[in-house]
């Protein structure tokens, strides 16, 4: 799914929401890959890479959540 701001989501939908495994690329090309739930960020253990920061670990709300990892 395209964004009119550039980002794009790939990966599955259930009732037109992001739900389970995919991967969001922001228009500025940073992403993050990992689980979805009610089309927010939602994992114990996915990626977040940008030009300044990668962080591997949880995710809640489209927020980082516990220790990073790496």
């Amino acid at each position: 799914m395209y964004k009119p701001d550039g980002s794009i989501y790939i990966g599955h939908f259930k009732t037109g929401k992001a739900e389970g495994k995919g991967a969001f690329v922001f228009a500025d090309g940073s992403y993050y890959e990992g689980d979805f739930a009610n089309n927010s960020a939602a994992s114990a253990n996915s990626d977040f890479v940008s030009d300044s920061l990668r962080y591997k670990g949880g995710f809640k709300n489209n927020t980082f959540e516990g220790d990073c990892q790496e």
